[in-house]
């Protein structure tokens, strides 16, 4: 069965990872994805947007989730904003450059996607 909302992987090759962004109706479908693949290890339900890691056999997957219908700026910077953190927590990279950097290279990015696939922000 296939999932229930739009997922795109975004390279982000100087960190050696993807991060997988998810444009979803609701939280709930994300959580019944999550049930199945985490068993229920992570909660998302009541959100607008979260971000969160899933450790798989293909390493550490990041995810950044958006609700559709609740799409805007400030929603998607305070996602970008977390996703950044925590990817360059993740490397051990502190210093606000390289975070700055990783957070203008993942909101350029994420904002080709959305507008590629004409979400309404």
């Amino acid at each position: 069965m296939a999932d229930k909302f739009y997922k795109c992987k975004i390279n982000v090759p100087i960190y050696n990872t993807n991060a997988m962004l998810c444009v979803v109706k609701d939280m709930e479908d994300m959580q019944i994805y999550l049930d199945k693949k985490v068993k229920g290890t992570i909660d998302v339900i009541g959100a607008d947007g979260c971000v969160f890691d899933i450790y798989t056999t293909k390493g550490l997957e990041y995810y950044i989730v958006l609700v559709e219908d609740r799409l805007s700026h400030n929603l998607i910077a305070h996602e970008i904003y977390h996703l950044g953190v925590k990817i360059t927590t993740d490397v051990n990279i502190v210093d606000e450059e390289s975070t700055a950097w990783l957070i203008g290279f993942l909101t350029e990015n994420i904002y080709k996607v959305l507008e590629k696939k004409e979400f309404k922000i």
